[in-house]
């Protein structure tokens, strides 16, 4: 699956209606902090946080105040965020199949 394919996913699973806010700012090249945060499924702080600390770059939109991410930006994000999820997932299972394996050995 490519990296488009696996972000599509993520906005399809996503409200309708932060699906719809996607699509008219995904138009305009941008998303917000906090329809990012809804589509990957984490608090807006946790955006708000990053942005504050530098590690994701947001630009103000129409000489506004608003916050906003480039597109590309956050959706190499979002699936950087999820790769390494899904990797910490899988490293507690495997940590928890040696123990258990350890266990019954330890057992018999």
């Amino acid at each position: 699956m490519t990296t488009q394919n696996k972000f599509d996913s993520q906005v399809r699973r996503a409200p309708e209606n932060v699906q719809s806010r996607y699509a008219s700012q995904a138009s305009e090249g941008v998303v917000n902090p906090i329809v990012l945060a809804e589509i990957m499924g984490v608090r807006a702080q946790y955006i708000y946080n990053l942005i504050r600390k530098g590690k994701l770059e947001a630009v103000k939109h129409n000489n506004t105040q608003k916050l906003v991410i480039e597109l590309e930006t956050a959706k190499a994000f979002a699936l950087n965020y999820q790769e390494g999820k899904d990797a910490r997932i899988a490293a507690r299972a495997a940590k928890a199949k040696a123990l258990d394996e350890a266990v019954a050995a330890a057992s018999e």
